[in-house]
C-alpha cells in the first residue's frame, strides 16, 4: 500500500510540474515569496511527510527561479540524435561545426543549418580545473577524459558518479601527480564535456561499463589503483573485474557492486525521478539532481561548493536534453535482486571477488550518506572482502570528495604509498 509520504510527495511534485510549465509560459524570475521561504536544506531518506512537503518546496524553488537557460528549455527544438557536445576547441571565439558528426559544440544553437555562436564556457573555471581535455571515439559519442602526470608514474584511475563529472576529482589529481603519480579522471557519455546523446539506450550500465572499459584498455595501463563512488563503482570495477592483472589496488568509496539480497525501499524523491513526466520535469528542466541533491542533499555542508564550483557542475548541463544521461542514473537504480543492472553487477562482481581476494582494498565510508547507508558497507562489501581497510567519515555526506577531502587524500596518498612505493618507505 503507498505510503501517505509518497502520496503527499507526488502531490507536491506535481505541484512542482505545474510551476515549470507557469514559468515557462510567463517567464516569472523568482518563485512565489511562500515557497522561497521553503527553500531549505532536506534529506532525501526521510520520508517524514512534513519533511516531504518542504522538500518538493525545494523542488517548486529550484524550477522556478530561472537561470536564463532554463527558461528556454521547453523551446528548444533539436534534429539530431546528439544535442548537446561539449567543445574540445579553445574556450574563446566562435566554435565550428563538427562535419563528421550531426552534432553541435557548446556554445552553438540549431537553427536549420546555421550556427549561432556564442561565448564558449570556459572550462578551466578560474583556474580550478586546469587541465587539458583528451577526447576519446566510442560509437555513442565522444568520451572526454584528462590525462595528467608523468607517463611512467604509476597510473591512479578516478570514475565518478551521478550528477558529477571529472571535476569532482580536482582536488586529487593535483595531490597525486604532485607526488609523481599519474592521473586518469574520465567524464561518463552524457556528463562532463563527453557527448551527450538523448537515447536512453545509450545510458545503460552496461554499455557505460563497456565504454569505461574501452577507453582504459586503450590507455594500456600496468599496476593501477582505481578508485571509485557512486555510478562510478560498477562502471569502473567491470574494468577491474574483466582485467585484474591491471589493477595493484582498490579505493572504494560509497558505491555498490553486489547484488541486492531483497526488495531495496527507495525514498519519495528517487520514486519521484523515476516516475514517468514528473521525473523529466524535476531533473531534466528543473535540473534538480545538481541543484537539489548535488548542492543540498548529498553534502553534509552545502556550504562547502563554492560559486565556482556549482558553476562548473552546471555548465555541462545547460539544456533540458543535455540531462537525458542524469535521468538515466536513478532509473537503473536497483530496487531489488532482479533486474538488468542486480544481473549485470552479481556476475560482475562476483569476478571481482575472486580477483581481488589477495589484492589490498580500501574503503573510506561517509557515514552521512543519503544513498548508501553504512549496511551496504557492513552487509556487502565487507563480506565480499573482509580484509579491506576501513575508514569510517562521521562528518560527510554522499559526495565525500567534496564534503572530506581533507581526510579522503590523505588515505588515498597513503593506501597508493603502500601499494606502489618501495618497503623501505623511499620515494
Amino acid at each position: 500500500m503507498t505510503e501517505i509520504s509518497d502520496i503527499l510527495f507526488y502531490f507536491a511534485a506535481g505541484l512542482s510540474l505545474l510551476g515549470v510549465i507557469a514559468h515557462e509560459i510567463a517567464g516569472a524570475p523568482k518563485a512565489p515569496p511562500f515557497l522561497m521561504a521553503c527553500r531549505i536544506g532536506w534529506r532525501a531518506g526521510d520520508d517524514e511527510p512534513v519533511s516531504i512537503c518542504r522538500m518538493a518546496a525545494v523542488w517548486i524553488s529550484v524550477c522556478s527561479r530561472g537561470h536564463g537557460y532554463e527558461r528556454r528549455i521547453c523551446r528548444a527544438r533539436h534534429r539530431s540524435r546528439h544535442v548537446w557536445q561539449s567543445s574540445p576547441v579553445a574556450n574563446t571565439g566562435t566554435v565550428p561545426l563538427d562535419t563528421h558528426r550531426d552534432t553541435w559544440r557548446t556554445g552553438n544553437v540549431l537553427h536549420g543549418a546555421s550556427v549561432v555562436s556564442k561565448p564558449a564556457t570556459d572550462w578551466t573555471f578560474d583556474g580550478a580545473w586546469p587541465y587539458a581535455p583528451k577526447w576519446f571515439e566510442t560509437p555513442e559519442g565522444r568520451l572526454h577524459y584528462v590525462d595528467e602526470g608523468p607517463g611512467d608514474g604509476p597510473p591512479i584511475v578516478f570514475v565518478h558518479g551521478n550528477p558529477t563529472w571529472s571535476y569532482l576529482y580536482r582536488r586529487f589529481i593535483k595531490a597525486v601527480t604532485g607526488w609523481g603519480f599519474r592521473a586518469i579522471a574520465m567524464d561518463h557519455l552524457g556528463f562532463g564535456r563527453s557527448d551527450k546523446p538523448t537515447g536512453t539506450d545509450d545510458y545503460a550500465i552496461p554499455r557505460h561499463a563497456d565504454r569505461c572499459e574501452a577507453l582504459l584498455e586503450s590507455l594500456d595501463l600496468e599496476n593501477a589503483t582505481l578508485v571509485v563512488q557512486d555510478w562510478g563503482g560498477p562502471i569502473g570495477l567491470t574494468w577491474a573485474a574483466r582485467h585484474p592483472e591491471r589493477v595493484s589496488g582498490l579505493f572504494v568509496l560509497n558505491t555498490f557492486f553486489q547484488r541486492p539480497v531483497s526488495e531495496v525501499p527507495l525514498p519519495a524523491i528517487l520514486k519521484a525521478f523515476r516516475a514517468p513526466v514528473i521525473g523529466e520535469f524535476l531533473v531534466k528542466g528543473g535540473h534538480a539532481f545538481v541543484k537539489g541533491f548535488l548542492f543540498q542533499a548529498g553534502l553534509n555542508d552545502p556550504a562547502s561548493l563554492t560559486e565556482t564550483d556549482k558553476a562548473a557542475y552546471l555548465a555541462p548541463h545547460p539544456t533540458w536534453s543535455s540531462r537525458s544521461g542524469v535521468l538515466a542514473f536513478p532509473r537503473q537504480i536497483p530496487s531489488g535482486p532482479k533486474g538488468l543492472v542486480s544481473d549485470f553487477v552479481a556476475a560482475e562482481g562476483a569476478k571481482l571477488e575472486v580477483a581481488f581476494a589477495n589484492k589490498p582494498v580500501k574503503i573510506v565510508w561517509p557515514m552521512k550518506d543519503v544513498a548508501f547507508s553504512v549496511e551496504t558497507l557492513d552487509g556487502m562489501w565487507l563480506k565480499a572482502f573482509p580484509h579491506a581497510q576501513v575508514t569510517r567519515v562521521e562528518d560527510a555526506g554522499h559526495f565525500i570528495q567534496e564534503d572530506a577531502p581533507e581526510i579522503v587524500i590523505p588515505e588515498l596518498m597513503d593506501f597508493i604509498g603502500g601499494t606502489h612505493l618501495p618497503s623501505d618507505g623511499s620515494r
